[in-house]
């Protein structure tokens, strides 16, 4: 029987490559005659694209195996709750229906594709790719993705527009008299199951900074320091770099509230006022958030329900849904003590 990598030999095209072309996915950047020379190649080994499952019906929902993969450990998870919390939504959601997970998949185990072997639905919390032709991955009735969108045509997904709450977080501080302002972050990671590959990713958050900074003329590379994650220690580390470097912008955009809580200590050891000296806007508005001091001026991300929407879109799939839907969550600005109006600190 021909594979995909016999596709890829005879085309010279990678097995993504062909992946795509078979799925006829428009986003795919190739020329027409790589198209067709990929369809004639699996016509003549008489390639045919596996079929997936049927819906089952209403009444045999509670009989589904239902399997939960997300990218980061659980040590991982106690550091960021933001993983956490939409893994909680899940659960949550899922008792609401009477339904639970039969499986819960870690990423950082490196499972093979052998392990999705008998899961009907699949919910997948972080951003992680998949070969979408994988016999195990295709035989698996309704796929949600949260975090990630990797094709929104074939796909549901739940997703947080990081580029527009990051502009809100802008927005706030430039109105408070913050003309200087920083920015500091994690590195994402797109990664790819059942291996130990993947790559980098630019993070929404920096790329809406970098945007709306230079739209404004206000961009400086210098104030900008990105980490390997987004942990307390890596936040600590990179606001002593700030520091050390001796040029301090007023302000600082935080990738998320466990690395401001990292940047408040080496403020704090630095002898350095939040928010007089520098105010600082976050993101998450995780609980302690609200008992830092100051409290923390944060973009809140509804994260539980996030994972919550996943449960309900695999639902309406369950009940024949036939098209995928991409749902954007919104988030919030919450206003707290750790930024500063200029204009009225100065007078």
């Amino acid at each position: 029987m021909a594979t995909i990598k016999d596709i890829a030999k005879l085309s010279n095209v990678s097995t993504s490559t062909v992946s795509r072309v078979l799925n006829n996915d428009s986003s795919l950047s190739v020329t027409e005659e790589t198209r067709k020379k990929v369809n004639e190649v699996a016509e003549k080994l008489q390639y045919t694209l596996p079929q997936r499952k049927s819906v089952k019906k209403q009444h045999e929902l509670k009989d589904m195996k239902i399997g939960l993969i997300i990218y980061c450990s659980e040590k991982v998870e106690d550091e960021d709750p933001y993983f956490l919390s939409i893994r909680q939504g899940v659960e949550q959601e899922l008792y609401h229906y009477g339904l639970e997970i039969s499986k819960v998949i870690r990423w950082i185990n490196y499972d093979s594709y052998e392990s999705l072997n008998g899961l009907d639905s699949l919910i997948v919390i972080g951003k992680i790719d998949f070969d979408f032709l994988n016999p195990f991955f295709v035989q698996i009735q309704n796929i949600v993705f949260v975090d990630y969108s990797p094709n929104d045509e074939e796909f549901d997904s739940v997703i947080v527009d990081f580029e527009k709450a990051t502009y809100k977080a802008l927005d706030h501080l430039l109105e408070n008299g913050h003309a200087s302002i920083g920015f500091i972050g994690g590195t994402v990671f797109l990664h790819q199951f059942g291996s130990k590959a993947g790559s980098r990713q630019m993070d929404k958050r920096l790329k809406g900074f970098q945007k709306y900074m230079e739209s404004k003329g206000l961009l400086n590379e210098d104030h900008l320091y990105i980490g390997d994650n987004f942990t307390t220690q890596t936040g600590y580390e990179l606001m002593k770099k700030a520091i050390s470097n001796n040029c301090l912008p007023t302000a600082f955009i935080i990738a998320s509230d466990p690395m401001a809580i990292g940047a408040y200590r080496a403020l704090e050891e630095a002898g350095i006022s939040i928010p007089n000296e520098v105010s600082i806007v976050a993101f998450d508005d995780i609980t302690i958030a609200q008992y830092m001091t100051p409290p923390l001026t944060t973009i809140k991300v509804y994260s539980n329900e996030m994972g919550k929407a996943a449960v309900r879109l695999l639902d309406e799939k369950l009940n024949g849904r036939e098209v995928s839907m991409k749902l954007v969550v919104p988030t919030k600005l919450i206003i707290r003590q750790s930024t500063v109006n200029k204009f009225e600190n100065n007078r």
